[in-house]
């Protein structure tokens, strides 16, 4: 994003000029600065990544991006400050104040997770309200942390991971609960609000969020809160056990050598009827249509026939 100042010169600028290849260009280098013998931008702030689990977002302050601050006295290219409150260490965007950056799980905090899940047995929802982390999040760690013990990258690409890896976890804030905790607390819109309905009611009448539940059949949003926080743990444990029952178990058969066949059987229980595929019926399809010849023999009939 570009900022221009006021000037009766910046202003008579037309929109052709602006957005010339060639000025949009020597602008762009204007702003990487000076290349070194590496091929590096190492007079631009902006270029080399942060390692210190903060992250160093664009701040519109005037200042120069590539080398020094222009000296007292000297115009600069922008005269826009940055939005009051806003933390360049949170805020990605310089006149958005409300999209923040996620913080980062720690590593320790991820293990201490899968310890309180494999072996003190609490469940991800306890777990969401012990740390103050949203439950999504936790579901996520656990799976990550099951793929991870079976994950074996190629040796080609195992150093370039772990480099990357390292420089990715520098780069982000680190969660450490407090006022960094994510907000347990946020009831989901329910879809009956997303559409626009109209009451009338007298002028002297109260009508407070309670009675637009009642209106809506919603429940209040104290129900709601106490239905997010808390949980039956004897509930949770049979909604399990029923995805784990409709489960389908597939055996596939042993492939021998030469054959490029590969079976496999779905367990069905008795008497229950399975799905056939293809027509019941080989006369169905178009190349198998009965006609009789001139005899009055049957055959079947050629769909360009």
């Amino acid at each position: 994003m570009r900022s221009f100042s006021s000037s009766s010169r910046v202003m008579r600028i037309s929109r052709k000029e602006l957005m010339d290849k060639t000025r949009l260009l020597k602008e762009f280098r204007q702003f990487l600065g000076p290349r070194s013998i590496t091929g590096d931008y190492h007079k631009n702030k902006y270029y080399y990544p942060t390692q210190n689990n903060k992250p160093n977002y664009i701040v519109n302050d005037g200042k120069s991006v590539v080398g020094e601050s222009p000296k007292l006295g000297q115009p600069s290219r922008s005269r826009n400050v940055d939005v009051p409150g806003r933390d360049p260490h949170l805020h990605p965007f310089p006149h958005n104040i409300y999209t923040k950056t996620a913080y980062m799980i720690p590593e320790h905090l991820k293990l201490q997770i899968v310890e309180d899940e494999q072996v003190n047995g609490l469940h991800p929802q306890e777990i969401a309200h012990k740390y103050g982390i949203n439950l999504q999040r936790v579901e996520a760690i656990l799976k990550l942390s099951a793929i991870e013990k079976t994950f074996q990258p190629k040796e080609e690409i195992a150093e370039d991971l772990k480099s990357f890896a390292t420089i990715m976890k520098r780069m982000f804030p680190l969660f450490k609960g407090g006022y960094t905790a994510d907000n347990l607390t946020e009831i989901p819109t329910p879809h009956k609000t997303l559409t626009d309905r109209f009451l009338t009611i007298e002028e002297n009448e109260p009508f407070g969020p309670v009675d637009a539940a009642k209106i809506l059949h919603l429940e209040p949003a104290s129900k709601t809160l106490k239905k997010l926080t808390e949980f039956n743990l004897e509930e949770a444990q049979k909604q399990q056990q029923v995805i784990e029952d409709e489960k389908i178990d597939i055996v596939y058969g042993k492939k021998r050598k030469d054959e490029n066949k590969l079976f496999r059987f779905t367990m069905k229980n008795v008497g229950e009827f399975g799905h056939r595929y293809g027509a019941s019926r080989r006369d169905r399809k178009l190349d198998r249509a009965i006609g009789f010849d001139a005899a009055g023999k049957m055959i079947y009939l050629h769909p360009d026939q």
